[in-house]
């Protein structure tokens, strides 16, 4: 039997309590009960959308239909069955939140730095049950995108009803036992994660950005309508993507992100980790890519950082990001980009050795095989930022030995970044 077979089978023989009722003033039905109350429902039909149903993929607060009413205190209109037009994080940074995932794991929401699709769901909730098949759809599609993931949150109504907060299973691991394959959730044991993401319907689907902001919103994939709910949504996902890149585009960087000196770079200012997660949350605002180089004919990793929406051609590389000698952590980032400045204002391609003060220079090298006839300089007191100089005339290799004024005319090439080695690897 296959995996959505199952979910589909799980859901139908679970009596739940009704999650998503209507609500008994846009109905009129005295006995029915709204999303608020389910603790004291009985087991219902489930509330499937109408003509108006608020089941599209919003990314904006736009004017509901005329058939629209605010029926709680929380100033949110709804359709008939209590499905929420609106959400209010949307545009908003997601807040911050943790919880003990059904793996025993912990999750932090301030690890998340790649686009997401959150689901918000719970195992008491028919409606959510009724999307388990599709959730399950969703997150086989997600996973064959390296830049995209996803992630749920098993949630309460409210934190008075977790003796019942598994449905019919004793825990949500025996839950996905049942069904033969497990989803990343987080457990919201108090309803806490829930009252934060301002959820007003079980299921929700929120897409968060890399930079943390609420990009899209929506209730069930089951009752999505016509056309393929999955797929459409995935289209949804890329079309905000490709909305988000050209905008980030044409978004100038800001000038934290385009400087470079002696503390730091960006947002990496001590010893990183060197994984994809690390860097990328050190350039949060720019694009980060794995590549490779080569030394001594060997290759070796590094990333390379670029403005969203680049080419990623060599003119367009703002950072390069490379191992410490053991490849655990960073090692160095340097840049040759004319537009990211020192810390004493210089630029790659303007700036001329003697343009910077003397007691800039008090450890200096030479430069050899890719660097040869460069001299690199840093001052005494701060050895983790270097400054490389050439000199216009490729027939001059650069010393300590050079006249003063052949070394004065050397143009600045490159500025790198050291950051600190780690206490346990000194």
């Amino acid at each position: 039997m296959n995996s959505l077979k199952r979910f589909a089978l799980a859901a139908s023989g679970l009596l739940l309590a009704g999650c998503n009722l209507p609500s008994p003033e846009v109905t009129g039905q005295a006995d029915a009960t709204n999303e608020e109350s389910t603790e004291t429902a009985g087991h219902a039909p489930l509330a499937l959308a109408g003509p108006d149903g608020a089941t599209d993929f919003i990314t904006a607060n736009t004017p509901p239909p005329p058939s629209a009413k605010i029926t709680r205190d929380d100033g949110i209109v709804r359709d008939a069955n209590g499905r929420p037009y609106h959400q209010p994080l949307l545009g908003q940074p997601l807040p911050a939140f943790t919880g003990v995932m059904a793996d025993g794991n912990v999750f932090n929401s301030a690890d998340m730095h790649r686009w997401t699709v959150i689901q918000v769901w719970g195992l008491w909730c028919e409606d959510s049950m009724a999307d388990a098949p599709y959730a399950a759809a969703l997150n086989t599609a997600i996973e064959q995108d390296p830049d995209l993931d996803f992630m749920t949150v098993h949630t309460l109504h409210k934190p008075d009803q977790s003796q019942k907060r598994f449905g019919a299973y004793d825990s949500l691991p025996a839950y996905f036992e049942d069904v033969g394959y497990t989803l990343p959730t987080v457990i919201d044991e108090d309803a806490s994660i829930r009252a934060a993401l301002k959820v007003g319907w079980t299921p929700s689907y929120f897409l968060v950005s890399p930079d943390g902001i609420v990009r899209g919103y929506r209730t069930d994939l089951s009752v999505a309508g016509d056309g393929e709910p999955v797929k459409d949504f995935i289209r949804d996902i890329a079309r905000v993507r490709g909305e988000y890149r050209k905008q980030a585009a044409l978004a100038a960087p800001s000038d934290d992100l385009l400087s470079i000196g002696y503390e730091n770079v960006a947002g990496l200012s001590g010893p990183t980790l060197f994984t994809y997660d690390a860097v990328a949350r050190a350039f949060r605002g720019l694009e980060v890519t794995p590549g490779s180089g080569m030394t001594d004919g060997e290759p070796y990793p590094l990333y390379t950082v670029t403005q969203h929406g680049s080419a990623g051609t060599d003119q367009d590389i703002l950072y390069v990001v490379e191992p410490s000698w053991d490849r655990g952590t960073v090692g160095s980032v340097l840049t040759r980009h004319p537009l990211v400045t020192g810390p004493l204002g210089e630029r790659v391609g303007e700036t001329r050795h003697s343009d910077i003060p003397d007691t800039e220079y008090r450890v200096c090298s030479l430069g050899s095989d890719d660097y040869a006839g460069t001299l690199s300089c840093a001052p005494n007191a701060h050895a983790g930022f270097w400054r490389v100089f050439r000199s216009d005339d490729p027939a001059v290799e650069l010393s300590e030995d050079t006249p003063a004024d052949i070394l004065g005319q050397a143009r600045l090439i490159e500025m790198r970044y050291i950051p600190p080695i780690p206490e346990n690897r000194k």
